[in-house]
């Protein structure tokens, strides 16, 4: 507790205000005694408020020292904390994983670099390097961080980043994206396409949008040695023939009608995947020219008149098979039947692992339970990964599907695309997970999964 005022000092004065105010009171007039008295109580009272002066000084004295204290006490505890954190830091996990796990981690986390985003957390190389002088170091000694690059075409890039990224990126192939459609090109696209065509001997892959932009590029390119996947939103044409010397190229998605194949000087027998945005299903023609195909994927916006293919086309490397269906838009005049129809009738797939069918709300077509399942036999593959999207389909009519397919280890099955609730259940015990929104299937489905999977039931 602190000393009193008066703890260090000893007043001469004894103040006594009512004595004082008692006396101004009665004693008044030219023969009012008492001058000396009250002189002398003066300088006792001056020589008071010069001891409280001093006093007071010296206490300010105290406290400005005392203040001063606590100043550097809260300096020395933030200080203490800082450096409490650091050792703290010093402990970290992290600290302790060797170089090549923590670029493995970069590698893992960082997708592609948006670089007209203008927004740092959409580049995560150049987020990653800011984060201390280590990941600093290491980032800009991992050039495979800096290749993953995106520009949108509807935006102005800052070129300042991009050729920072492209300094960074060394010699190492580039995975390229030029989102948003641009009809007609400003000087800027212009310099984006001169700068990228210049290194076109490092595209690993090439995903553009709008057909200027990528006829610019190619025209500002020259070799395409390190080139394996090309994607392409719209058709097919000869000025692809640049592409013929490109021996690393193997994931092509584009538009083309296979009943108007044209003659091309494209490798389409290296092929190994493939992604067609439009159909006329002349499948004998596409097998023919794509006979390494591993990985085929009908995305379709536009059907054309269905044809199948007589006799059957067998798609002997085809492992995954995906068909992306609309609603109902078509190309041309009406199909004569169901695409899935025609695909089941037209192919056969030994090697098939994985089959995949989406389709979008609205979608009129009845399940033909006999087409997929005359394809399931026909081609006896062993099918482990089934997926059907927003297709109808009874109880009985998926029952029946399962019996079809004693190698089954995933199963989806979602029944539309508004539907929040799904449900994950183990379906036997060769499989794994399974997605069901039905109730009612489950007592039936698993009564029928136990059989199918006793040993001797095949």
């Amino acid at each position: 507790m602190a000393p009193p005022l008066t703890a260090n000092i000893q007043l001469r004065t004894n103040v006594d205000f009512s004595d004082a105010r008692r006396r101004l009171r009665l004693e008044y007039g030219p023969a009012s005694p008492f001058e000396s008295e009250i002189s002398k109580t003066l300088m006792d009272v001056d020589n008071d408020l010069k001891d409280c002066d001093t006093e007071l000084n010296r206490i300010q004295s105290e406290i400005n020292r005392l203040q001063a204290r606590v100043v550097f006490l809260h300096n020395q505890h933030r200080r203490l904390e800082k450096y409490k954190t650091c050792l703290f830091s010093l402990r970290a996990p992290i600290r302790k994983l060797p170089n090549e796990i923590v670029l493995r981690i970069f590698d893992h986390t960082c997708d592609t670099n948006e670089l007209t985003s203008r927004r740092l957390q959409t580049m995560p190389a150049l987020l990653l390097s800011h984060v201390c002088l280590r990941w600093k170091e290491l980032a800009s000694a991992y050039p495979e961080l800096w290749c993953r690059i995106c520009i949108r075409m509807d935006r102005l890039p800052s070129f300042t980043i991009l050729d920072f990224y492209l300094h960074s990126s060394q010699q190492f192939p580039l995975i390229l994206e030029f989102p948003g459609k641009v009809e007609l090109l400003k000087p800027h696209h212009l310099t984006l396409c001169a700068t990228f065509g210049a290194r076109s001997n490092q595209w690993k892959s090439l995903e553009v949008q709008s057909p200027p932009v990528f006829q610019t590029l190619i025209a500002n390119s020259a070799h395409f040695s390190m080139l394996e996947k090309l994607s392409l939103e719209y058709w097919f044409d000869s000025s692809m023939d640049c592409f013929q010397n490109a021996s690393n190229l193997q994931s092509l998605t584009v538009w083309i009608d296979l009943e108007i194949f044209p003659s091309s000087n494209f490798p389409w027998t290296q092929l190994t995947q493939l992604v067609i945005h439009h159909c006329n299903p002349r499948l004998d023609v596409l097998f023919g020219i794509c006979p390494n195909l591993k990985d085929l994927t009908f995305d379709l916006a536009t059907i054309g008149r269905n044809t199948g293919c007589e006799p059957t086309v067998t798609a002997q490397m085809v492992e995954r098979l995906e068909l992306i269906l609309p609603a109902r838009i078509m190309y041309g005049r009406e199909p004569d039947e169901s695409l899935l129809d025609v695909i089941f009738a037209s192919i056969t797939c030994p090697s098939l692992k994985s089959l995949l069918i989406e389709v979008d709300n609205g979608y009129k077509e009845s399940w033909n339970k006999d087409e997929l399942n005359s394809f399931i036999t026909r081609s006896s593959f062993h099918l482990t990964t089934l997926s059907i999207k927003f297709i109808p389909l009874s109880d009985l009519d998926l029952i029946d599907l399962l019996c079809h397919l004693p190698s089954l280890l995933h199963l989806t099955i979602r029944e539309s695309k508004t539907s929040s609730s799904q449900k994950s259940y183990n379906i036997g015990s060769h499989a794994s997970f399974a997605w069901f929104p039905l109730y009612s299937l489950h007592r039936n489905l698993f009564s029928t999964c136990s059989k199918i999977t006793e040993p001797g039931a095949w």
